[in-house]
C-alpha cells in the first residue's frame, strides 16, 4: 500500500520517561512500541521541501556515510547546519582507539581492541579478525573507514555540538534542549547514537531517517549475516523514517543489490555500503515527491537480534560458508602456499583459528 508522505507534525509536550544511567547487571527493560503514523495523524501539508539536514553522528563516521552526505548535498541540494555528536561517557569504549585499530595496522591499539571485542562479541570476533588479517596481509583491499566528524569537509560549515545522551538499557534519548535545536531542521539522518527514541523522532518536520543494510520487509535486526546464510542472491538496503519499533519505520527508499557474485559476507557488506552512498539523496527526493511506502507490522520481516552473531554455531556457519578458493580470505592463501593449484577437496576446510564445525 502506498500513500503520499507529508512532513511530520511538530511534537507537542508530553510526559518523558524517567531515564537513568545504566547500572552494572541491570538488563534493558522492554521498550514501548508506538503505532506507525497514519495520514490522519499528520497535520502539516506538504508545502515545503526538506532542504535543511541535521546529522546525528558518532565521533567517527564510516567512509560510506561521508559519501552519502556528500552526494545528498550535491545532488539533493540539502544544507547541513547542525551536527549532533554522541559524547557518551563510557569507560569501556574509546572511539579514538577503535578508529586507530580499524584504520591502522596490527599495532597495540588493534591487539588491545581485539580482547575488548572478544569479551563483547565472542565468536563473532573470529570473523572480524579474519577480515582484518586479510587486509593486513594484502589478500583484501584495506578500507580505512573511520573519519573524525570534525574532519569531514562537507560538514565544515555546520555547527558541531557534542551531547551526552540519556540512556536506559539499550535505548537513548536526547536532552530536551538538543531536541529543540534539531526541530529547526527539516529532516535528520542517524549515523550514530544506536537505538534512539523519544521526541527527537518527531521533532524535524520529516522525521529522523536511518539506514538498515537489508530490506526490513524480510530481514530486521541482524540483516546481511542472516541473508548470507540463507543464500540470498539479492539483498536490500532500506532508508527508513524511524519509529520506536526496531527496523519498523516507514520506508523512504529501498533498493535491491545483486550479491550473487559475492563470495564472502564482507564482499556483501562492501556492495551494500556502496549502495547507501547515493540512497540518501534518493530518499530526500522521495520525500519531496511524496513517494513513500508505508509499512505495517504484518509486512515486516521477523526480528533477528544482533546478539545471535555471538553464538559459536552462527559465526561458525558463516566462516565455513566462506569458500576456500576465494582470493579475499586468509585460508585460501594458506591452501595455495601449501598445496599450490590443487583443487580443494569437497568438504575440506582450513581455519586460521582452531574451531570445531558446529552442526548445521
Amino acid at each position: 500500500m502506498r500513500r503520499s508522505i507529508t512532513p511530520r507534525a511538530r511534537s507537542t509536550t508530553r510526559s518523558r520517561r524517567s531515564l537513568r544511567r545504566p547500572t552494572a547487571g541491570r538488563p534493558p527493560r522492554d521498550h514501548p512500541h508506538l503505532p506507525l503514523m497514519t495520514g490522519a495523524s499528520k497535520r502539516q501539508s506538504a508545502t515545503e521541501s526538506p532542504t535543511s539536514l541535521c546529522v546525528l553522528a558518532d565521533p567517527y563516521l564510516h567512509s560510506y556515510q561521508v559519501r552519502a552526505l556528500e552526494t545528498a548535498i550535491e545532488e539533493a541540494g540539502v544544507n547541513v547546519a547542525l551536527v549532533i555528536v554522541n559524547d557518551e561517557s563510557d569507560p569501556d569504549y574509546d572511539p579514538d582507539r577503535e578508529a586507530s585499530a580499524v584504520n591502522g595496522g596490527l599495532g597495540l591499539d588493534a591487539v588491545s581492541l581485539f580482547w575488548d571485542v572478544l569479551e563483547r562479541e565472542r565468536a563473532w570476533t573470529l570473523l572480524i579478525a579474519e577480515k582484518k588479517l586479510a587486509e593486513e596481509l594484502g589478500f583484501r583491499p584495506p578500507i580505512p573507514n573511520r573519519v573524525p566528524v570534525e574532519s569531514v569537509e562537507c560538514l565544515a560549515d555546520a555547527e558541531l555540538r557534542r551531547v551526552d545522551p540519556l540512556q536506559d538499557g539499550a535505548w537513548y534519548e536526547l536532552p530536551e534542549e538538543t531536541v529543540s535545536s534539531i526541530a529547526a531542521a527539516d529532516v535528520a539522518i542517524r549515523f550514530g547514537f544506536g537505538l534512539i527514541r523519544g521526541d527527537v523522532l518527531t521533532a524535524p518536520a520529516y522525521g529522523v531517517l536511518s539506514f538498515h543494510p537489508a530490506d526490513i520487509r524480510r530481514y530486521r535486526g541482524l540483516g546481511p549475516p542472516k541473508a548470507f546464510l540463507d543464500g540470498q542472491d539479492v539483498m536490500g538496503v532500506t532508508l527508513q523514517r524511524l519509529t520506536d519499533d526496531i527496523d519498523g519505520g516507514e520506508i523512504v527508499a529501498c533498493r535491491d543489490v545483486d550479491v550473487s557474485d559475492c563470495r564472502t559476507l564482507w564482499e556483501c557488506y562492501d556492495r551494500l555500503h556502496d549502495c547507501q552512498a547515493d540512497l540518501l539523496a534518493t530518499g530526500i527526493a522521495n520525500l519531496r515527491d511524496g513517494a513513500v511506502e508505508s509499512t505495517v507490522p504484518e509486512e515486516l520481516g521477523p526480528y533477528n537480534s544482533i546478539t545471535r552473531r555471538r553464538e559459536p554455531a552462527f559465526a561458525g556457519r558463516i566462516l565455513l560458508k566462506h569458500p576456500m578458493d576465494c582470493p579475499g580470505t586468509v585460508r585460501s592463501h594458506v591452501w595455495l602456499s601449501i598445496c599450490g593449484d590443487r583443487p580443494v577437496p569437497p568438504g575440506f576446510s582450513i581455519r586460521v583459528f582452531t574451531y570445531v564445525q558446529p552442526p548445521v
